[in-house]
């Protein structure tokens, strides 16, 4: 009776509702609309083979910077999800989004009972409309989990400062390696977890619960990141020279636009962090003014509370951007995937002090919030487009492959080279028909030929290794499959 009295509080009710549209905004259609595309099917194939085990990988994906590889704990992560779904690649996209909704359920109970109801349900609000956030929520990849994993890594990164547990410092370092996992953006956590720890042995001083907290986390983050060590060490530290290479010289260049300078990529990095959340292009002079009152606000409530859970996120919201700002690189939405947590809660908390005011407080706060929900609202292009149905199109490419394989083993080749293949593979592979891989160097007795252009595809005389190594090739047949001219090339007698 205490537990249903308990979830009848006004503010329990209100979450549930809250959280009733969160759901439906992030499972709304979701294998429709689902991205399946290459890079989605390579890691599904991945994960696959983990979830028979078949093959228990030891690094993750190849990060865009190149020749840096992330750790493999999203695989495992999401691999049970794949056989509860009987291997459909739906499995892995539910897998994200209920990660995510779990980890607004538990943010929420964390900041109400570490800050407050208020803040809680603003916080829970904010996270529930973000189309950024929902976008990250509908589908597979690796970075779409990194707001809920920083979030909770700052979370007992906190706990370890304030209370004498051991098992804090040792979540918290488990955490942080999983963050860093996910992507290598999750390192300028670093930053914030320093500056809090600077601050706190300027109040306490140096101790043995400090340097045993250090030691535990230590243990923690090297123990979940063991597989990426041990291919480190096989592999004469390539990941790590190669991630110092890039954050000293310059930064993940995965754009075009070359080396800028500090002050332009300062300004385009705020720039981009409004539109991210607020789904609203506004010029540049006004994302920074938004931001200098947002940092002015933020250093203004850092010294008047006490909650040091608020201090570190503050300081991760703040530091990131700042951080960030040095690097050259895209300003893609889940590059900022670590603050997005810390950055609705330093609001919410604003927020929750203007609703204890008077009416003109009030009115503001619900100014806010109704604008922030209608600038968002316009992406929830689910509700209203025609899906997209790759994982679909993809399936029904591989079935038209299946009845045309008479020989094995047989090669799978997409064209223009800038494609990429594996959601087609992945539904062979789970059909029992496993094309070669990718790289391998044997000769197929079957190559098949996927053209993704509008125009006919110049297969003969194709430099592409695949094409170019089939010997004495011929078309056996063409077809068209979806939105794709797949060729039968054969070896002719």
């Amino acid at each position: 009776m205490k537990i249903i009295k308990h979830s009848l509080t006004p503010t329990w009710v209100i979450f549930t509702l809250i959280f009733i549209v969160s759901a439906v905004l992030r499972l709304y259609k979701l294998q429709e609309f689902a991205i399946f595309l290459g890079d989605q099917g390579r890691d599904a194939i991945i994960i696959k083979r983990i979830a028979t085990f078949e093959h228990l990988t030891a690094i993750g994906a190849p990060s865009s910077i190149g020749q840096v590889f992330l750790g493999p704990f999203y695989y495992y992560l999401v691999a049970p999800f794949l056989p509860l779904f009987h291997y459909h690649p739906v499995g892995l996209t539910f897998a994200v989004a209920f990660y995510s909704l779990f980890g607004i359920i538990l943010s929420f109970i964390i900041i109400k009972k570490e800050v407050n109801s208020v803040t809680a349900i603003l916080f829970s609000t904010l996270l529930t409309f973000s189309s950024v956030n929902i976008d990250l929520a509908r589908y597979s990849w690796n970075p779409n989990l990194l707001p809920v994993f920083a979030f909770f890594t700052l979370y007992f990164w906190y706990k370890t400062l304030t209370l004498s547990r051991w098992y804090y410092p040792l979540l918290f370092g488990i955490l942080f390696s999983c963050s860093f996992q996910l992507h290598h953006l999750a390192l300028l956590l670093a930053i914030p977890i320093c500056i809090s720890i600077v601050i706190h042995l300027k109040r306490n001083k140096f101790s043995r619960k400090v340097a045993e907290d250090i030691g535990i986390s230590v243990i923690g983050f090297g123990l979940f990141s063991a597989p990426l060590i041990l291919f480190d060490l096989k592999n004469h530290f390539l990941n790590t020279l190669n991630l110092i290479k890039t954050f000293t010289q310059g930064g993940i260049i995965t754009d075009s636009t070359g080396h800028t300078s500090i002050i332009n990529r300062l300004l385009e990095t705020v720039t981009a962090l409004s539109r991210h959340i607020l789904n609203f292009s506004i010029p540049s002079p006004a994302a920074v003014l938004l931001f200098l009152l947002f940092s002015i606000g933020s250093i203004f409530f850092y010294k008047k509370i006490k909650n040091e859970f608020i201090r570190i996120c503050i300081l991760n919201s703040i530091a990131f951007p700042l951080a960030f700002g040095l690097l050259n690189s895209g300003r893609f939405p889940h590059y900022y995937a670590t603050m997005y947590y810390s950055i609705f809660l330093v609001v919410a908390y604003m927020l929750s002090f203007l609703l204890k005011g008077k009416i003109l407080g009030k009115l503001i706060v619900y100014t806010v919030l109704v604008s922030y929900i209608a600038l968002n609202a316009v992406s929830y292009y689910y509700f209203y487009r025609e899906p997209n149905n790759q994982m679909r199109d993809a399936e029904t490419i591989a079935n038209s492959i299946i009845p045309h394989i008479k020989k094995t083993p047989f090669q799978l080749v997409p064209l223009p080279i800038t494609v990429t293949d594996g959601n087609v593979r992945y539904f062979l592979e789970i059909k029992n028909h496993r094309p070669l891989d990718v790289d391998s160097p044997v000769e197929g007795e079957e190559l098949y030929v996927m053209c993704f252009n509008d125009d006919p595809c110049k297969i003969f005389g194709n430099p592409q290794w695949q094409i170019a190594a089939f010997k004495n090739q011929k078309v056996d047949t063409m077809w068209k499959s979806s939105h794709v001219t797949i060729y039968k090339l054969v070896h002719a007698k």
